[in-house]
């Protein structure tokens, strides 16, 4: 067995950070580090956390203390640093582990990684989506909210995310090439980050198996929103009247331009991949007629979604 960092990133989660801890520590893999770093909760969820730690002494839980970061990625990205260990778990405060998820993730890791170990890799799994009680709401976060988990190539990344970062494990090199951003706020989301790293300079695979009950509540930050053709087609002609989609689809693509110009100056890539990066990094600037044509040209628009291009 391999030591596990899993990083925890706290923020007023006392309501539900004693069941996570207690899933972690009903795993049948148990050569685990515990991460704990809070984004400055005014609900007692540090003192909780050092009651459970007092509670728990054979659990390996080490708490770091500096100033919040401000979000959930600076959060996880600024835990990255501290860990060295081997393999590396994103974990979040208010979900349920089932007991053989570390298991099944790390031997996953260990197959795709083989003897190369400095290749990055990422393992990803679906969830389980249940309510604040932890009623199923569906066995499949995948198919509840629409995504294809196989579409790991990054230009699809780029466009949608298919791997929350509590089904993630990734190994040392990975996180090495994650942490050669050092502006943590220009990165989005730190499973995005991650994601896309992994797709232009390594491996990443799929666990077609619920590894985790995915709470949703009112305080999710990022949570699961059920999908459907029709749904998908009466939000979308409800967005467009208003002008709504108009805007997060600029800021979007506003942001995968910046996380383009971020890929293209740090990691090592193929000169094909570094021209396209590059290039999708300055398309923002360019006219409409240019940023359309790129987009369709690219696959980055379905060209099923034509109304799209209205705001590109």
């Amino acid at each position: 067995m391999a030591e596990i960092a899993i990083l925890t990133a706290t923020y007023n989660g006392g309501k539900y950070i004693r069941e996570l801890l207690d899933s972690i520590a009903a795993q049948t893999y148990s050569d685990y580090n515990i991460y704990i770093h809070d984004d400055g909760s005014d609900d007692g969820t540090p003192g909780i956390i050092r009651e459970y730690r007092h509670s728990h002494p054979d659990m390996k839980i080490t708490v770091l203390k500096y100033p919040p970061t401000g979000s959930a990625c600076r959060n996880f990205m600024s835990m990255l640093k501290y860990a060295k260990e081997p393999y590396i778990m994103f974990c979040d405060q208010d979900d349920i582990w089932k007991n053989d998820k570390i298991e099944t993730v790390y031997n996953e890791m260990r197959r795709i990684e083989g003897d190369k170990s400095e290749k990055p890799c990422l393992v990803f799994s679906d969830l389980y989506v249940v309510n604040s009680e932890l009623e199923i709401i569906s066995d499949s976060f995948m198919r509840y909210s629409g995504r294809n988990p196989h579409r790991t190539d990054y230009r699809s990344l780029l466009m949608k995310n298919s791997a929350p970062g509590c089904t993630m494990i990734i190994n040392r090199s990975l996180a090495e090439r994650m942490l050669l951003c050092r502006d943590f706020s220009k990165i989005g989301m730190h499973d995005i980050w991650a994601m896309t790293i992994a797709s232009l300079t390594g491996e990443i695979s799929y666990i077609d198996k619920p590894l985790i009950y995915y709470r949703q509540h009112t305080g999710n930050v990022v949570g699961a929103k059920k999908s459907s053709p029709a749904a998908k087609y009466i939000n979308t002609l409800k967005l467009i009247l208003s002008g709504q989609q108009a805007g997060e689809k600029k800021i979007w693509l506003d942001n995968v331009s910046r996380l383009a110009g971020l890929l293209a100056a740090t990691q090592r890539l193929s000169e094909k991949d570094r021209i396209f990066l590059k290039r999708l990094a300055a398309i923002r600037k360019k006219d409409k007629a240019v940023r359309i044509r790129f987009y369709y040209k690219n696959g980055l628009i379905d060209g099923k979604k034509w109304w799209l291009a209205l705001w590109v």
